[in-house]
């Protein structure tokens, strides 16, 4: 249920106050259930500093303006190929922020998508190989495994 419109003045002015608070009083008007430039350009600040954030709440938000942004930025997206937990997180948040928005993928933009879950699923694979070969290790050590 929605904060309602009795928050947006008072999130704003803390917003004006308090930059530190960003996210949250971001969080606060997205929430508020209703739409206002000075929302949007709260939201698309938030998307400059903190992108993966600023997606997921632009989808959140629902006003479809933003989809060429949101698009534009993940055309910019490199997907990176490490070992590193949300290292992908960015191009995920703008997926789906798109997809919550009614907007459509270009192929590009699938492609990337399909490369991220396949080294989604293969760190996935890594790493539960990691674990379970310390485990091992462990046990044929004699000490406890890991928890």
């Amino acid at each position: 249920r929605p904060f309602g419109a009795v928050v947006v003045e008072p999130a704003l002015a803390a917003l004006a106050a308090r930059p530190d608070q960003r996210d949250a009083l971001c969080e606060v008007l997205v929430h508020a259930g209703v739409r206002a430039p000075r929302i949007l350009a709260a939201l698309l600040g938030l998307l400059e500093d903190n992108p993966e954030f600023g997606a997921s709440l632009l989808g959140t938000y629902g006003d479809p303006v933003v989809l060429p942004r949101l698009s534009d930025l993940l055309d910019a997206c490199e997907v990176h190929a490490a070992l590193v937990p949300r290292a992908n997180s960015l191009v995920v948040e703008l997926d789906e922020a798109i997809e919550r928005l009614g907007g459509s993928l270009s192929q590009s933009q699938q492609i990337k998508r399909q490369a991220v879950a396949a080294l989604h699923r293969a760190t996935t694979r890594d790493l539960g190989a990691m674990v379970r070969e310390i485990a091992a290790r462990a046990k044929a050590e004699g000490r406890d495994a890991p928890r």
